[in-house]
């Protein structure tokens, strides 16, 4: 067994993706900011995971929409001046002895480029590379036993799911000793044969169903110079998933590390309105509320919220929101949300505002015949996702009630069976849809 200590672990958070399928969330910011839980971003899941797993030392690599990501991780992570502990950002940047100049070309590329970063930091001697996009609780401490007892080149994090989810996922094969055989990158339609199917042995070891797969988490703890020389080798192969990984796996020793509990990939629409209202059901969903594992984030300073006539059930609301005799229920309700009375809202996502509105404002939206930010009178919103800083007027209903599909205007999207309101759209009095 090779020793390996947390501090030896650098994290290297993935954060440049494009995060097309969550548009119209992603037009103005990167997945990985996309607001999360009512006062959450979806970074802060990968690097709370790395802090309480004792990993101190934290790259954030980004790129498109990166803004108000660099700005919540600088206003969030601040550490003190006695430890040499940091989450810092490492933008997408080219130099003239770089193959690829200019933007990265996929997310080996991003850690290429990248790398005389990494390198610089004392007494690292591991990566752990993290998806910014996935919501789970993990104490790292587990992939890094496993890396230590088997000593290979790569540990892959890896989750169980049902065989007939296997088109949505990198899948691996492995042995009763949790080694890698093979990796088939997003199977498709393809009918998986059985020794693809998770060995007998570890189906017993995680009390796991027969008809299950074992799919990589995206997760990568890698010795460093050995990351390093791959990346150089082979510096054609731009992407860890469909290239990098493989690789690895035909030429080297790889094994997985199991995570046996809550785990998603908040890749579309879909699985981000049913990842927040998760947090809802306490059987069911991602566990916020362990205080032995809080969720980091930025402090609020924020007064707490208020109701007045309220129904609510099974429902989160954010601090300084103000809710008067409306109906809520099954709903993730972000910070500084205005929900007006007579409005009922179900099975919906609203992220809340940036600020409050002051009196002189109020008057302005008057004069200028737009509804004030929040949600008004007499409103009906069901299955929906609202983003910052919305402003829909009265006697307003969102319900997609004629089940439309792939819709996109200025004003609303609906994407992937959700009605989504993008951030500071303006919903006019009496619309309906």
């Amino acid at each position: 067994m090779s020793e390996i200590h947390m501090e030896d672990i650098l994290g290297i958070i993935l954060a440049g993706g494009q995060g097309s399928r969550l548009e119209p969330l992603t037009n103005q910011r990167s997945k990985p900011a996309v607001p999360f839980g009512g006062r959450y971003r979806i970074i802060d899941f990968p690097i709370t995971n790395c802090i309480h797993s004792g990993i101190g030392k934290i790259f954030v690599l980004t790129q498109f929409h990166s803004a108000s990501l660099n700005q919540h991780i600088t206003q969030t992570y601040t550490f003190d001046l006695f430890h040499d502990s940091f989450v810092d950002i490492i933008a997408s940047e080219a130099s003239k002895d770089m193959v690829s100049a200019g933007f990265s070309q996929g997310t080996a590329d991003a850690v290429r480029k990248g790398m005389h970063h990494i390198k610089s930091v004392r007494k690292a001697t591991h990566g752990l590379i993290l998806a910014g996009d996935q919501l789970y609780r993990m104490d790292f401490k587990d992939i890094k036993d496993i890396h230590a007892k088997y000593n290979p080149d790569l540990t892959i994090g890896v989750v169980a799911v049902p065989r007939a989810s296997a088109d949505a996922f990198g899948i691996v094969k492995v042995n009763e000793d949790q080694q890698i055989l093979d990796f088939w990158e997003k199977p498709g339609d393809a009918q998986l044969e059985k020794d693809w199917y998770v060995p007998e042995k570890l189906r017993k070891q995680y009390n796991l169903s027969e008809d299950t797969v074992f799919a990589s988490m995206s997760m990568y703890l890698i010795n460093l110079g050995i990351l390093e020389r791959i990346l150089s080798e082979q510096s054609s192969m731009m992407d860890f998933g469909k290239e990098i990984i493989p690789y690895i796996i035909k030429n080297h020793q790889v094994q997985v590390a199991v995570h046996n509990g809550y785990w998603e990939d908040i890749g579309t629409l879909d699985n981000f309105h049913k990842a927040n209202l998760d947090l809802t059901y306490e059987a069911d969903g991602f566990e916020i509320y362990d205080s032995t594992w809080p969720s980091l984030t930025r402090p609020s300073l924020l007064p707490p919220a208020s109701f007045k006539d309220c129904s609510i059930s099974s429902s989160i609301i954010g601090d300084a929101s103000r809710l008067e005799k409306c109906m809520i229920k099954n709903c993730v309700i972000g910070q500084r949300s205005i929900i007006r009375d007579g409005t009922s809202i179900e099975n919906t996502v609203i992220m809340g505002a940036d600020w409050t509105e002051s009196a002189e404002e109020k008057t302005k939206n008057h004069k200028e015949g737009i509804p004030n930010i929040g949600i008004g009178q007499n409103c009906t919103i069901k299955n929906a996702i609202i983003d910052k800083n919305s402003r829909i007027g009265n006697n307003v209903t969102l319900i997609n009630k004629d089940n439309q599909n792939d819709v996109f205007t200025d004003n609303y999207v609906i994407r992937d069976n959700i009605l989504v309101i993008p951030a500071k759209a303006v919903i006019p009095d009496n619309f309906s849809i």
